[in-house]
């Protein structure tokens, strides 16, 4: 079987840039479908899955230049299928600059996926029995908006559990008419609400004010857990809107898995701080996060478990300068799951109080 269809990938080099590695410009393979790719066909050998014929699968397109070829011999380096990666004639493989502060943050990046945006509405179509046939699609922002929703519609009439991955602000709106189809969204707190912002009224409407007990209880938590209550509104508009899960990611203070209550009046919150850690540079961090939720669910474990383990793999990430970390252990990433779930802190945010 398939593991993981990335209907999408930015599949490109990063030229990087900056102070995490002072003096230096850096060429290395990376986008955001590629990382997950990566990292999810690392993390399934750790336990064997790919005896289950368990390993991604990426759909995706290059140029027919020198960095499509690097991508190419990288990935079946490790040891992954290229049959599903095109490479085109006379187009340029995509790439992004990303430039770091001193502390290891992206400051500014440029992206050059237009080939992506151009071809992948046509690749789809050559991959339709892939899609369906894969136990978990992840699609991600630098789809195409109709692409995004063919892609998922294809997944969702075979019964196949949808992943979407904003990528940045502009593309994270790309799903909004999308998301009664998708079973995971994992966007940053920017990122869901440029979603919620881009929902009709009369689908996505919502008081102005929560219930008082919501609003009582701002200010008075950790900083995670009140970031969690000040998106608490954008959260709800894009559980009614029809997704059913938000991996809500935020950054050094943890990650919240978000969920309607049984009569869609609620949310239920299960927030987990992240991990201490000696940062070195955030890029990749994100794409590990969700490239371990997906390992979680491979192997049958509940959101919120495999929640805890995406967090393990990207605390992994955020301690070294490449996009996916080498050296993970079962192990480690066992351990430091555990800490996270014993940390998880729980509770529902009612919306039936006054306007």
């Amino acid at each position: 079987m398939l593991l993981d269809v990335q209907a999408k990938p930015s599949d490109g080099l990063e030229l990087l840039r900056g102070s995490s590695v002072p003096g230096s410009i850096q060429q290395r393979p990376g986008g955001v479908a590629r990382n997950i790719g990566e990292c999810l066909a690392r993390l399934c050998r750790l336990d064997s899955l790919e005896r289950a014929g368990l390993l991604p699968l990426l759909i995706s397109a290059v140029g027919q230049d020198a960095a499509g070829d690097l991508l190419l011999s990288q990935w079946r380096q490790l040891g992954l299928d290229t049959q599903a990666i095109h490479s085109l004639p006379g187009l340029r493989t995509p790439s992004v600059s990303i430039i770091f502060d001193s502390g290891g943050e992206v400051a500014a990046s440029v992206a050059d996926v237009g080939l992506l945006e151009a071809q992948l509405p046509k690749l789809l179509k050559l991959h339709k029995q892939d899609i369906q046939a894969a136990p978990l699609l992840l699609l991600d922002g630098n789809m195409p908006q109709q692409s995004i929703t063919e892609a998922a519609g294809m997944a969702a009439a075979a019964g196949v559990p949808v992943w979407f991955e904003p990528v940045s602000v502009p593309k994270a709106a790309r799903a909004a008419g999308t998301l009664h189809l998708l079973d995971y969204i994992s966007p940053n707190a920017a990122e869901l609400i440029a979603i919620s912002e881009a929902l009709t009224s009369d689908k996505g409407s919502l008081p102005e004010h929560g219930s008082q007990q919501a609003d009582a209880e701002l200010g008075s938590e950790t900083a995670g857990k009140a970031r969690v209550m000040e998106l608490r509104h954008h959260i709800m508009r894009v559980l009614n809107a029809g997704a059913r899960n938000i991996v809500l990611t935020l950054g050094a203070e943890g990650a919240a898995l978000c969920t309607l209550g049984a009569h869609g009046s609620s949310v239920e919150v299960a927030y987990m701080p992240a991990l201490p850690a000696q940062l070195v540079t955030t890029s990749g961090a994100g794409d590990c996060l969700v490239a371990g939720c997906c390992w979680g669910l491979l192997k049958g474990q509940d959101a919120l478990t495999a929640l805890s383990h995406g967090m393990a793999v990207a605390h992994a990430a955020v301690e070294t300068h490449l996009n996916v970390p080498e050296g993970l252990t079962l192990q480690g990433l066992t351990e430091g799951a555990s800490s996270v779930l014993t940390a998880c802190q729980r509770w529902d945010i009612s919306f039936g109080g006054p306007s």
